[in-house]
């Protein structure tokens, strides 16, 4: 049975990737798939704002050992380095810069999925995007920085049922299915373009 991470992989590789974005791809399976892991797909509900807050919170948590570690790492001593360069050498243990690598990755995984999620005080103003709609922005952000071309959408018109495609769509419709989202991929992608639209105007 295939794991969400490889589906959400071969969703990935159907992009037009340009080669000297393809390095972003495994940092974007884990962002994608965090995400998906810690938002509320559906409406919020009272235990749903109390399970964001301890989401937030167990990521802040995470995100503070992390950045720990990454210093810790790129902190040490030439000799202590070198000490555990050759411990790790015997052993078959990772380099330490892999982990420090890993690390970084994971790092920016768990910010991107903090980031993403709801805060449960109620504000005044614009009402607050939902699980699938945060998650599509951030699809959005990861199709764009991997093909290095602005998300858009397209209608046929002849259609009798006006059906919305190209890349982006299929993107989205391809990470809904692997990630079991129960959300309109059409819709989500085209809300997606117009906040993204807007987000880049410039007021005159």
């Amino acid at each position: 049975m295939q794991s969400p991470q490889d589906a959400v992989f071969l969703a990935i590789e159907k992009l037009a990737i340009a080669d000297h974005y393809r390095w972003r791809v495994p940092e974007a399976v884990k962002m994608l798939c965090v995400s998906s892991a810690v938002l509320p797909m559906n409406d919020a509900k009272h235990n749903q704002k109390a399970g964001s807050n301890k989401a937030r919170a167990s990521l802040e948590e995470l995100e503070k050992h992390l950045t720990c570690v990454i210093a810790d790492l790129g902190g040490l001593p030439l000799e202590a380095h070198s000490a555990l360069q050759e411990v790790t050498d015997a052993s078959g243990v990772k380099h330490p810069f892999w982990f420090q690598e890993q690390a970084t990755a994971m790092l920016k995984a768990v910010q991107a999925a903090r980031e993403a999620i709801p805060i449960s005080k109620e504000r005044s103003g614009r009402p607050r995007m939902k699980g699938a709609e945060k998650f599509s922005m951030l699809a959005l952000r990861v199709y764009e920085d991997l093909t290095g071309k602005p998300a858009s959408r397209t209608v046929d018109t002849y259609d009798m049922g006006n059906i919305a495609g190209g890349p982006f769509v299929q993107f989205l419709r391809d990470l809904f299915e692997a990630l079991e989202i129960d959300a309109s991929a059409d819709n989500q992608a085209r809300d997606a373009i117009t906040r993204a639209k807007k987000s880049v105007e410039i007021p005159h």
